[in-house]
């Protein structure tokens, strides 16, 4: 709030504003000047104002600006609890606390005002005010006390700003909008002008009391005054209201005003009900403010150089200035502004586009959204309802657009023109691609499969896994549907495609004629023979063929459908010609046994027709010839084993590979250790590795008969233990009957020492150990190895011990004090010592810091206390008497209590 020009009139007046206070001593209004006035206007994240209305220390208002990411903002209001506020802005001179308008009213909490940036939407009773007053009621015991806060709310701007306000002290008394105690500034604040060369005049008003150069001229109480001296005059007038408002200053002498410059910031042409706002250039003086709109005044403000308003038709805009010091005045240059009813478009949307069938209506949605807007609804450009809803239902066929009057500014919006169309039934095809059948793009879909329905199947697509008779039904956005003609369609993945012969595979002549047949081949399909992987004879419908082979050859076919992409590859059949027969033999059992006999199962590949297999042990044929490509022997000697593959009626043969076993074999394992036997600790790491794994052979470790980890052929063994364990390992093989379990390694785990310190006059003790070290203040005393240590300084102590497994430990340190000191506790890193004239406190540990400490007698009285700001503290003992008393340390955590006697 710019009062610069108030409080220079305020100065010549100081008698006159004594007076008034004394007669206004019982209303006791509070008045604050916000200077500058504070406006919150940052966006980019939640901003807040406080105020104090009562200068208690609390918080009675908060103003709360806040940006929302969805691009819903508000300001916001809240009062503290117990305290509220009037939700509607008054206007000046209004009363609070007394009887107020039924439509306005307290709350605790309510927005001033909302915007949605994404929409252009603005609401709220405090939509660009300037100058309104925030009622408000503060609420202490059993009390009201009435006040109120100054207000500018500027949404195009997103700004709230904050002027002055006041409170009425007075409990359970009315006040004024905008009053502020003794001396009443407002909008009409008077104003004197020279009437002619020696006579001054004031705006009307109820009583005048003039003043010069700050003196009140005695008897000079009329709206005109009679002057002729050099120097400055004021007067006070008192208006309707029983309000006194004071004047600009005039002077009368050097006097001079620059031509003001008034410039429009807002476009020259608005809408009607939106806001002008102008600002004044080339004034450096402070200046009372006379707008004018066609020459009539429309608004009068002290001490602004800009302005907002509203205009209810176009108008040149001007404005009178008179100068608050010297009381001169000019008149700016005009603007022209020119005010319509323009009207804006929108967007009209709805859903379905289509009525009928099972659709009876079409919803229509405008983006138009204003808060007790007026919507004119239209069909075929004939009004056919007019509502307060953006949203209309559209039962009839036609073209619908709407009209929408915008409360407040009066703008008209119109929208485009949309068309609700009569619905028609979808007429849906069904085409496949590998194993999946599609149809267009509906509304919602129903599949089926040889005449039953398919529940869970109401996709645009249906993934098949059989052939069948397959159709869908769809529906369109107006619910109309159409079901398709039964199509028959196989699945890509059900095809099995399987080629055979009834010729021999070897022929020892070097040309053959051979034949070959396939599965089924299914309807709408075509078979495609191949020859050493390239494409023979065109694509058929029939199943067999024949072929002549001078060479060697590979046959398969390939299953296709052109429609549905389906394609699918048979097994492969091959032919050899001229170089006769070719086996080769496998053996699925072990080839050495630990055992004197086994069983072992020798397989062959295929047998081709008309072949027979003997087989041989040692040389020797063994059973008869066979078609079977597999047999099973008993061994009871080392063996060797092979197959002879021939064909009696061409002469083609081939002998195959030999394989041999060994019976009566043995294997052995050993297991050595990298890592000492004996360990101290909870736990230790162990390292072991083994003997030669043969091949096919695994290691199963165990530890104390438990297995651990999985079988490997890792010679190295890596491990944490956490008890004494005994580790040994398992040879073995999945292919033979040999194993072997290896030695047991044990190994040992001791726990550590736990050494403690004790004191006994000026000698320090541990427990008994093999060995001792002692140490004072961390640093090593070489010759101290025993179990006790005679002291002399005092200090910090600790030891070193070892056990008989030559574990090792440390103990903490512990503090000696000479035995001419009674050391009364000592734990927790803390020690209590008694001296002859005063009790001393030695903490060894910073979590101590800050404690309390207190000095209670027997009687539970507090004697005396403190707080732990170092590391050794005391209390004075010398003045006690004799008795029981109490040393009381805690902290966050725990409390710990001494009890002392002085004798």
């Amino acid at each position: 709030m710019e009062d610069s020009l108030k409080k220079k009139i305020a100065a010549y007046i100081t008698l006159a504003c004594a007076v008034l206070m004394k007669q206004n001593a019982e209303a006791q209004i509070v008045y604050h000047d916000i200077l500058p006035d504070d406006s919150l206007n940052n966006f980019n994240v939640m901003e807040y104002q406080f105020l104090d209305l009562n200068n208690d220390g609390v918080t009675d208002i908060k103003f709360t600006a806040n940006r929302n990411p969805t691009g819903f903002d508000n300001i916001y209001a809240q009062a503290k609890p117990g305290d509220q506020f009037l939700v509607y802005p008054l206007s000046f001179n209004v009363p609070i606390g007394s009887a107020t308008s039924s439509s306005n009213y307290f709350d605790n909490g309510y927005d001033l005002v909302q915007f949605y940036s994404s929409f252009n939407w603005e609401f709220g009773p405090w939509l660009n005010t300037t100058d309104k007053y925030l009622g408000v009621k503060v609420h202490e015991g059993a009390n009201d006390f009435y006040g109120w806060i100054r207000l500018d709310v500027n949404v195009p701007s997103s700004k709230i700003t904050v002027k002055d306000f006041a409170l009425n002290t007075s409990p359970n008394t009315p006040i004024l909008a905008g009053d502020i105690g003794c001396i009443s500034v407002n909008p009409e604040m008077p104003i004197i002008t020279q009437a002619s060369a020696d006579t001054l005049v004031s705006t009307p008003a109820s009583s005048y009391q003039w003043y010069f150069n700050g003196t009140a001229l005695t008897g000079e109480t009329n709206q005109n005054l009679a002057f002729n001296i050099n120097g400055d005059y004021s007067l006070i007038t008192t208006d309707t209201n029983n309000c006194h408002l004071l004047s600009n200053v005039f002077h009368y002498g050097n006097c001079n005003v620059n031509t003001p410059i008034i410039s429009i910031t807002s476009s020259d042409t608005i809408c009607a009900g939106l806001y002008s706002q102008f600002t004044v250039s080339g004034i450096t003086a402070d200046n009372y403010y006379s707008w004018m709109a066609n020459g009539e005044i429309i608004n009068q403000n002290p001490g602004w150089g800009t302005f907002g308003f509203i205009l209810d038709s176009s108008a040149e805009v001007n404005v009178a200035i008179v100068n608050g010091l010297y009381g001169c005045a000019d008149t700016s240059n005009s603007i022209h502004v020119e005010v319509i009813n323009q009207i804006f478009s929108g967007s009209l949307t709805g859903y379905p586009t289509n009525i009928g069938c099972n659709n009876d209506s079409s919803l229509l949605i405008t983006d138009l959204t204003f808060n007790y807007a007026s919507y004119h609804w239209y069909r075929e450009n004939n009004t056919i309802q007019v509502s307060t809803s953006n949203i209309f239902n559209a039962t009839t066929t036609g073209f619908y657009h709407v009209d929408v009057v915008e409360p407040g500014t009066g703008c008209h919006y119109s929208t485009n023109q949309f068309g609700v169309s009569p619905a028609a039934p979808p007429v849906p095809e069904i085409w496949q691609s590998i194993d999946t059948l599609y149809t267009g793009l509906y509304f919602k879909y129903q599949w089926y499969l040889n005449g039953s329905i398919l529940t869970n199947d109401t996709l645009r697509k249906l993934v098949i896994t059989q052939q069948g008779n397959y159709s869908v039904e769809v529906w369109n956005e107006a619910d109309c549907s159409t079901i398709t003609p039964i199509q028959n369609f196989a699945a890509c993945s059900s095809l099995q495609t399987q080629i055979s012969t009834s010729s021999n595979n070897f022929y020892c002549e070097n040309n053959a004629l051979i034949d070959l047949s396939s599965s089924t081949i299914p309807q709408g399909f075509l078979l495609q023979w191949f020859k050493n992987g390239i494409a023979v004879l065109s694509p058929t419908t029939d199943s067999t063929n024949s072929f002549f082979l001078t060479n060697d050859a590979a046959f398969s076919a390939q299953l296709y459908n052109t429609s549905s992409g389906c394609i699918d590859t048979s097994n492969t059949i091959s032919f050899s010609v001229g170089n006769g027969a070719n086996i080769n033999i496998l053996s699925p059992s072990p080839t050495f046994y630990c055992s004197d006999s086994a069983v072992i199962e020798l397989n062959t590949s295929s047998i081709p027709n008309g072949f027979l297999l003997q087989w041989y042990q040692n040389s020797s044929p063994v059973l008869s010839p066979t078609t079977d490509s597999t047999a099973s022997f008993l061994i009871t000697n080392n063996s060797a084993f092979y197959g002879l593959l021939y064909n009696q009626a061409n002469g083609c043969s081939d002998t195959s590979n030999i394989i041999s076993y060994v019976i009566n074999n043995t294997v052995s394992i050993d297991v050595f250790s990298d890592s000492p036997t004996s360990f101290c600790g909870d736990s230790a790491e162990i390292d072991l590795n083994t003997s030669y794994i043969p091949p096919g052979y695994q290691v199963q470790w165990f530890i104390n008969n438990i297995p651990v980890l999985t079988p490997t052929t890792d010679t190295v063994f890596t491990t944490e233990i956490f008890s004494a364990s005994d580790v040994n390992a398992y040879l073995f093989s999945t292919n033979s009957d040999c194993s072997d379990t290896s030695n047991t390694i044990n190994f040992s785990l001791h726990q550590n020492p736990s050494p403690t310190i004790s004191q006994s006059n000026d000698t320090l003790f541990t427990g008994s150990f093999s060995s001792y070290q002692w140490y004072y203040y961390g640093g090593i005393l070489p010759a101290d190895t025993l179990q006790y240590l005679p002291v002399s300084l005092e200090g910090n102590y600790k030891v070193t011990v070892w056990n008989q497994y030559d574990c090792s430990a440390q103990s903490i340190f512990y503090y000696y004090t000479p035995t001419n000191i009674s050391v009364i506790g000592n734990q927790n890193d803390l020690q209590l010592l008694m001296h002859e004239n005063f009790a001393e406190l030695k903490f060894m540990n910073e979590k101590w810091m800050g404690a309390e400490v207190k000095l209670i007698n027997n009687a539970g009285q507090l004697l005396s206390e403190l707080t732990v700001k170092k590391s050794s503290e005391q209390f004075d003992i010398s003045q006690l008497p004799k008795g029981i008393y109490f040393i009381s340390i805690s902290n966050s955590k725990e409390i710990l209590n001494y009890k002392i006697s002085i004798l």
